[in-house]
């Protein structure tokens, strides 16, 4: 809360626990803009797989999707990760719906975010397909492009395995008598070069490391906050705490990109007829 004052002094704010049904939508006939981005955590394919998350996530998301098309919003849009529940979700609303939700699975990178980061953007369809329209490989921009002083020539993600099989009976158990053997990513798969894109910034304690060689050595440092940010195109103006370090991970990890959100904008602005624009 604190960061977001600090941030958006001129804007008025009205801090609640959700669900609930008494959002003060305007009313007066002005146009406005809904979005959402209801906890993803539950779904996420590095968070728990918890039934009784998964299951209170997907009542929030069915109850925000409903709210959002029941608020008299001139455009709505919804951000969620890109999961086989959230499509089961997306799609039993829209065969309700249908001429009032569409949906499409987006690599931000093609929106102009330096890093691979899939995401789902549900909404009004028009708005939907004006921002499919924007996307691009033309739109991206390296790490190198986006992070003043780059500390390496590779940023290494946080994926340590690729997959895993069950332990044969000849195979030795370890001391913890694990099960499974898990296999172990290669370079190729957890490293990304500074001229690409970096991998998904995360909302953990660590979003990855910089990777430099020097010499035989290999070099590695965690990114730190003002990395992250960059990453996830937050200006380098905007104020996050840098103390405790993973508060700021968190809040830019959960956060949608401002580079998107600014086109979600301009497209649904650009959709209001211009009387309703003057």
């Amino acid at each position: 809360i604190m960061v977001y004052k600090s941030n958006h002094k001129d804007t008025t704010r009205w801090f609640c626990e959700l669900p609930r049904d008494d959002i003060p939508f305007p009313t007066d006939g002005r146009p406005f803009h809904v979005h959402g981005s209801p906890p993803c955590q539950a779904f996420s394919t590095s968070g728990k797989k918890d039934a009784a998350l998964i299951h209170a996530a997907s009542d929030l998301i069915q109850w925000y999707i409903l709210t959002a098309l029941q608020s008299g919003a001139t455009t709505w849009t919804m951000e969620q990760v890109a999961s086989v529940h959230v499509i089961s979700i997306l799609e039993n609303i829209r065969a309700k719906y249908r001429d009032r939700l569409a949906f499409y699975t987006f690599n931000f990178a093609d929106l102009g975010v330096p890093q691979t980061r899939r995401r789902i953007l549900a909404g009004t369809p028009h708005l939907i397909a004006s921002i499919m329209r924007k996307q691009g490989k033309d739109m991206r921009v390296s790490i190198a492009a986006s992070v003043p002083n780059p500390r390496g020539t590779h940023i290494r993600s946080t994926l340590y395995h690729t997959h895993y099989r069950k332990r044969r009976i000849d195979e030795e158990q370890t001391s913890r008598k694990a099960r499974n053997v898990y296999i172990k990513a290669e370079w190729s798969r957890s490293c990304y070069p500074i001229s690409g894109q970096a991998p998904t910034i995360i909302a953990g304690r660590n979003s990855g490391w910089w990777i430099r060689f020097e010499g035989n050595r290999t070099v590695r440092s965690v990114l730190s906050t003002t990395d992250v940010s960059a990453l996830q195109t937050f200006p380098v103006t905007y104020k996050l705490p840098l103390q405790p370090r993973y508060l700021g991970f968190r809040l830019v990890g959960n956060a949608v990109p401002p580079k998107v959100a600014k086109i979600v904008m301009e497209c649904a602005s650009a959709l209001r007829p211009c009387t309703q624009r003057a």
